[in-house]
């Protein structure tokens, strides 16, 4: 039984090899494997390991019969795909970011669940199919053993569990129930979300802001005019492009629900004159990621505008143009709900802005028809 499975085993690693010569080669890196660097020899012991040394000796009808071949062949090759995955998602990310980089508990455990996964379908194989003809004897032997056994009762509680799979059901759905719950609870809590680019905000005196149909209807003008004219500009356009004033929120939160990076190199290296400028920036021609100085250092004069909001530039990612809008506006909102002379206890609340059938959409779509508005947009 042993033997059959290596010679699939080889022919499975043959093929592995064959796909991931193709992949260099189809890419023009086949050259790279012998170019003498640290990592093209590490890729050569990891193909070693993984696939050649198993895949020629499994061919051999000698050795699939040695228990004890099969055994060291196959370890050496799970090491080798090990060290892949060592090589892929850890040393090159090393490499290219310049940074130390250690998996997140959460990773640990799908790669744990995915090898018991794995583990457990062998079992269920194993126990419920005559996969070794020499344990059926045994097997049947347990199986008589137990149908005459007296029942048995939960330690604790005294209850009849049944016999059998009826015993086994309801032990693992109560582990079952058990770890979903640990699950549940330890799981991270912030929503997954799908990469969404934002749209930019259409109109003139009132903003249609975020995606449609259930937009929000910024009334622009009235703001503006609330905070004192185009001097409050500043108030929410807390940061503008070189040279510009009152900057389009969607040039930097270009994503409705992820950060973006709105940093180009590209453009800074052409600014300052080619790579002699990294000194400029990074205090030394050796470039790394912990020795840059922050945007802050060299544009809060020239782009940060005076904002009570945003006081920092510190970052390089801007962030999702959700949690911009609401950052800017709820604060601003909950602050004027407690102002008896505005009146408006409810400002702060969601339905102040998320709310159809407003002022503001019907102003809107009476001054803007849809065709318009999307001819604008």
């Amino acid at each position: 039984m042993l033997s059959g499975l290596a010679r699939i085993a080889s022919w499975a690693l043959a093929f592995y090899f064959v796909f991931r010569m193709s992949d260099l080669a189809l890419n023009h890196k086949l050259g790279l494997i012998f170019a003498g660097t640290w990592e093209s020899n590490l890729f050569i012991v990891e193909m070693l390991m993984s696939t050649v040394l198993p895949m020629v000796l499994f061919a051999v009808p000698r050795v699939r019969r040695s228990h004890t071949a099969v055994f060291l062949l196959s370890l050496c090759s799970v090491l080798g795909f090990v060290l892949n995955r060592i090589n892929a998602a850890g040393l090159s990310q090393v490499w290219a970011t310049k940074s130390f980089y250690f998996p997140a508990w959460t990773e640990f455990s799908i790669s744990l669940g995915i090898v018991s996964a794995c583990g457990l379908v062998f079992f269920f194989i194993q126990e419920h199919f005559p996969v070794d003809p020499e344990g059926l004897k045994a097997v049947e032997e347990e199986r008589e053993k137990i149908t005459h056994e007296t029942p048995k009762f939960a330690p604790f509680s005294q209850i009849w569990l049944g016999e059998g799979w009826r015993r086994d059901a309801k032990i693992y759905s109560l582990l079952f129930v058990l770890a979903l719950a640990l699950g549940l609870t330890l799981a991270p809590k912030s929503e997954p979300y799908l990469e969404r680019r934002a749209r930019r905000a259409v109109g003139r005196e009132i903003l249609k802001l975020g995606t449609g149909p259930r937009y929000v209807y910024f009334d622009h003008k009235k703001h503006q005019d609330d905070e004192g004219g185009k001097k409050s500009c500043r108030n929410c356009h807390h940061l503008n492009q070189p040279g510009d004033a009152g900057t389009p929120c969607i040039l930097c939160h270009k994503s409705m629900y992820t950060k973006t990076d709105v940093f180009d190199h590209e453009a800074h290296i052409r600014a300052l004159k080619g790579k002699k400028s990294c000194v400029q920036c990074h205090g030394s021609e050796e470039a790394a990621p912990a020795t840059v100085k922050t945007c802050k250092d060299c544009h809060e004069k020239d782009m940060m505008a005076d904002n009570p909001v945003v006081k920092n530039f510190d970052s390089p990612m801007a962030a999702s143009y959700e949690t911009a809008m609401h950052k800017m506006c709820i604060p601003c909102h909950a602050k004027k709900a407690k102002d008896p002379k505005v009146n408006r206890p409810d400002l702060g609340r969601c339905g102040a802005c998320h709310n159809e059938g407003t002022k503001s959409e019907k102003a809107y779509k009476e001054a803007f028809p849809e065709k318009k508005a999307q001819g604008e947009a």
